[in-house]
């Protein structure tokens, strides 16, 4: 297509087929401006909401939708700027509007975020620096247009001097016309392609800042919440000091102590209250609006999950940031400018004169005419091609480094942000341990304050105050574990479909998980023998994504000497996914033939390969627990009651020799209800056990309901005495489910066994048996007949009648 860049005719056209003809020709380019765009299939959109595929359409020509798109983000958002701007270009450039007016923007009102998605989403509409680079986008696609219709001849009829004569002049560049149009047209699209992935780079800055400076906020929000609980206390102890001081029973010096700790969080306070105000200047500021203008943010937490290895970081970070992108299209620029640069030489300008003029400016119309030519030719032009395309090959080998060492630069930051973030929930993790500490002492000193046995008498008042102490580091920990993974997904590339708001407070989730599974009560544990799905990632993400569906939060995972290190990779990822998801995993084993011929070691080297295994991979890989299933009952040698309290002390000289490994990790152990009733030497054997182990998990599987209550009466109060956590165990096999084994009375069960064990505080949870009997009741999978045994009532919580 041809068109016209300029035609400047200072004379009087009167040749009605000259106007006609270059009427034409303006509507030629038109047409061609409007329709001229680039293939959006090579362009990665920054998120796909409706703001960033109406910057695509337009940005490859299509108007019209582009049009729709924007009007449609502004639907969402009225306060969006972008859009508005993006509208008004588009509207001028359709020839709808002739002069596009400056308005000014709308005011923010009261904004309070339901999810991150929104956050970034008002910011990202108002932010100068997102806006700025829409206006890149726009600037490159009008580059486009005009190189579109940027091609030769040109035509310049002027007036020659005085006072008549006409000088007429053709300029054409010997490798002009098509040729020189392709080339700029394909400097003019990667110009495009270079101004999106700018728009996509800004867009990922300012996300990555509004949400570090949301978390500032909701975390100064949340320390100041508990500077005023532990003041509070303070104010208290103050009184208490005073009046002990008062009456001898106190030194001074505790009225100082006192005073200088209220002192201390008086300076504390001030700083998260100019945390907090910084904070909302800064979210203010990145919505473009006064920094003391008022924001109100609810406190809540981001939930993302990262790549499962340094290595998946990286390739997603090389797929997904923009900044790559736009060194990458910088390259392809210059390499278009080198193939612009070619064109330029040799150049031809034809002329021709009619008239002329002497110098005493004496004109004669009819003096003549005559014809010519310039030419500027290089006489070394083969040098000069040569140089400049050396110098062109050199920019292009800069830039072509230059991207590489973004690439470099990515992954650095990439690997620091993700040891970062593992590191953060390592610490986190040596919080929540201080805190378990701090709520036992508090425990143990309001026990000792209900028995009139303390010695101090400020203690409790001091153990709640370590309390909420622990339970801010857990916080801060928390907030900063989140910054971590705002600055991974960041150096990542932030899909904002895959961040999450937690709906609750994210320090109940932070706090909620010890050592030896969920404090919180309720919480359910499920037995996996079969480990198949470890080998295929759909398969072991399906598994955690059903653990989560069903309330369970703990597993017991069957794993060998030979599994944690020939299965090392696909263990680790398994253990990484279910942390993600608060799901606890315990390193599940136990041989019966450990507890013959003194076999006991075999066990403790089991113990010592989990513990090596931990050792070999950060925290959030590592199991949680050594879990041992040792069943004396089940040996033939049981079946001789001569033999049973040998196998009982085999047992127990098994766990004897499983207590060094206790220092690293929990020791949680399975026994049968009936350890609850049974005696050696006078004591019950639920509590030599549970003297011996962290956790134990009682199988009630054949036991009836009500002797089963009976025991369980028996196992709280020994697990209160000596401080364990204790599961009930249940059994999933439809053999043991009478009357009917359907899924929603097994359910119903397990949660009138949770409610009655809820206020119990050693009451851990409910423990399946196991995953795959568990999962063919759910489906309704039968895989036994009717004469083998479903008639027997052997679970303990089938004897409830059938609901509904």
């Amino acid at each position: 297509m041809a068109c016209a860049r300029s035609i400047a005719v200072r004379t009087r056209l009167s040749s009605p087929s000259m106007v006609r003809g270059c009427v034409s020709v303006l509507l030629v380019s038109l047409c061609g401006c409007a329709t001229v765009g680039i293939d959006p299939a090579g362009v990665r959109a920054p998120n796909g909401r409706a703001f960033d595929a109406a910057l695509i359409d337009y940005a490859a020509g299509n108007l019209n939708q582009a049009q729709v798109g924007t009007l449609l983000a502004l639907e969402e958002n009225p306060l969006d700027s972008r859009a508005t701007d993006l509208l008004r270009a588009i509207l001028k450039e359709k020839g709808l509007v002739d002069e596009v007016d400056r308005a000014v923007d709308p005011q923010l009102p009261l904004f309070t975020p339901s999810e991150p998605e929104e956050l970034v989403r008002v910011i990202s509409g108002r932010n100068p620096a997102v806006r700025e680079a829409v206006f890149g986008v726009i600037e490159a696609r009008a580059f486009l247009r005009e190189a579109n219709v940027d091609i030769g001849p040109e035509i310049s009829v002027l007036t020659r001097f005085y006072p008549l004569g006409i000088l007429s002049r053709l300029t054409q560049s010997l490798y002009g016309g098509w040729w020189e149009r392709k080339a700029r047209m394909h400097a003019a699209e990667v110009a495009i392609i270079e101004a999106l992935a700018n728009y996509g780079r800004a867009r990922e800055d300012v996300s990555r800042e509004s949400l570090l400076a949301y978390l500032d906020a909701v975390a100064a929000r949340k320390r100041l919440a508990s500077f005023d609980r532990e003041r509070g206390l303070l104010d208290e102890q103050q009184e208490q000091t005073i009046v002990h001081v008062r009456y001898g029973r106190s030194l001074p010096r505790v009225s100082l102590v006192t005073r200088r700790q209220i002192g201390a969080l008086q300076r504390d306070q001030a700083g998260a209250r100019q945390q907090l105000a910084t904070a909302k200047a800064r979210l203010n500021a990145l919505m473009n609006r006064p920094p003391t203008a008022p924001i109100r943010i609810t406190a809540q937490g981001l939930l993302w999950g990262p790549p499962e290895s340094v290595d998946g970081a990286l390739t997603a970070a090389y797929a997904n940031r923009f900044a790559l992108d736009e060194a990458q299209a910088r390259t392809r620029t210059a390499e278009a400018r080198k193939v612009l640069a070619a064109m330029k030489d040799p150049t031809l300008d034809l002329y021709a004169t009619y008239g002329g003029s002497n110098t005493k400016n004496e004109s004669s119309f009819l003096k003549g005419f005559s014809f010519g030519a310039i030419t500027r030719f290089p006489l070394a032009i083969m040098p000069l091609k040569s140089a400049r395309e050396d110098q062109d090959d050199a920019i292009i080998r800069q830039l072509e480094l230059r991207e590489q060492q973004i690439r470099n630069e990515i992954a650095v930051e990439v690997v620091d942000a993700y040891y970062g973030w593992d590191t953060a929930r390592t610490e986190l993790h040596h919080e929540r341990m201080g805190l378990a500490v701090a709520s036992e002492d508090l425990r143990v000193a309001a026990a000792e304050r209900r028995a009139e046995i303390a010695d101090d008498p400020l203690a409790l008042n001091r153990a709640e105050i370590d309390l909420i102490r622990a339970e801010r580091a857990v916080l801060e920990r928390g907030y900063g574990l989140q910054r971590s993974l705002v600055e991974l997904s960041s150096t990542i590339g932030i899909d904002l479909k895959r961040i999450k708001f937690i709906a609750a407070d994210p320090a109940i989730a932070w706090s909620s998980a010890l050592m030896t599974g969920p404090s919180s009560p309720g919480t359910r544990g499920l037995w996996v023998w079969r480990t198949e799905f470890l080998d295929h990632l759909d398969d072991t993400e399906f598994f955690v994504d059903l653990l989560r569906v069903r309330k369970i939060r703990t597993v017991f995972l069957y794993v060998t000497e030979s599994d944690l290190l020939s299965r090392a990779h696909e263990l680790a990822r398994f253990l990484d996914l279910a942390e993600r998801r608060h799901i606890q995993v315990q390193a599940l084993n136990g041989e019966h033939k450990w507890l013959v011929n003194g076999r006991q070691q075999l066990a403790a080297r089991f113990a010592d390969q989990v513990i090596k295994f931990n050792s070999r991979n950060p925290y959030g890989r590592q199991f949680s627990a050594i879990h041992i299933d040792v069943e004396p009952h089940t040996l033939q040698a049981w079946q001789q009651p001569t033999r049973k309290e040998e196998l009982l002390f085999a047992y127990i000289e098994l766990l004897d020799v499983l207590k060094p490994a206790r220092a690293s990790l929990p020791l949680v152990v399975d026994v049968p209800v009936w350890f609850a009733d049974r005696q050696i030497d006078g004591i019950r054997l639920s509590d030599i056990v549970m003297r011996r182990t962290d956790a134990v998990v009682y199988m009630a599987y054949g036991t009836k309901i009500d002797r089963r209550n009976k025991l369980i009466a028996r196992i709280t109060a020994e697990a209160s005495a000596n401080s364990r956590r204790f599961w009930i165990g249940v059994s999933a096999d439809r053999r043991h489910l009478c009357p009917q084994p359907l899924p929603e009375i097994f359910e119903a069960d397990l949660q009138e066994l949770e409610a009655s064990l809820n206020a119990v505080s050693a009451f851990a949870g409910v423990a399946i048996h196991d995953f795959d009997r568990y999962r063919d009741l759910i489906l309704g999978i039968d895989k036994y007949s009717p004469a083998s045994g479903r008639g027997h009532c052997l679970q303990a919580g089938g004897t409830a009648p059938a609901r509904g």
